[in-house]
């Protein structure tokens, strides 16, 4: 898949692979009680629960509404805060479509979702996970995106940059989702003959 960190020109090469929609932008906002107009960031670590430390720096943002999943037992909101459990009936994938803006430690399940949905990313770098090498170009190229320190990040100071990352434009995706190619190369490759 692109990005590959080994191309292999025997290989086919496709899109990001990201689990599909269940629901639109609209469906989510609607059940989080946000309008279509509502600036809203998630920030996700894609699977792993966490509490963010700098959240009390979200909150002065009253303007801006902040998706928290894997951050609590119950979904609850708190002023701007949204807390989204880790077994919620809200799809990862949705939450990302709904969101104006996904900030999140670079990783591949994460960036194949935000690719698809064509959400601008604040990511941050991981410079000894392995993947980064063919991870960090593909972003930087291919999406809408701004990097962020794991120091701004964990002291709350890329809050500074927010306005230019809201300010990044949407993708526009009419290709597939890479799930989709592989699919249908196989059952014209494979299950065909």
């Amino acid at each position: 898949t692109s990005p590959a960190c080994h191309p292999n020109s025997n290989a086919i090469t496709v899109n990001p692979v990201s689990r599909d929609n269940r629901q639109s932008r609209k469906e989510v906002r609607q059940i989080l009680g946000l309008n279509d107009t509502s600036k809203t960031v998630m920030i996700t670590m894609g699977g792993v629960p966490f509490q963010y430390t700098a959240s009390n720096h979200l909150s002065e943002l009253s303007n801006t509404f902040f998706l928290l999943p894997n951050s609590g037992e119950t979904l609850h909101r708190e002023g701007n805060l949204i807390h989204i459990p880790r077994d919620s009936d809200l799809f990862h994938p949705d939450l990302v479509l709904a969101s104006d803006l996904v900030i999140s430690k670079v990783g591949y399940s994460t960036l194949a979702e935000v690719y698809q949905a064509g959400t601008p990313f604040g990511y941050i770098p991981r410079p000894t996970f392995r993947e980064s090498a063919a991870l960090i170009p593909f972003i930087n190229t291919q999406m809408p995106s701004l990097p962020i320190s794991n120091e701004a990040f964990e002291s709350g100071n890329w809050l500074t940059s927010l306005p230019d990352l809201l300010s990044l434009p949407r993708a526009h995706r009419p290709e597939p989702n890479g799930a989709h190619q592989i699919a249908s190369w196989l059952a014209n490759n494979i299950l065909a003959k």
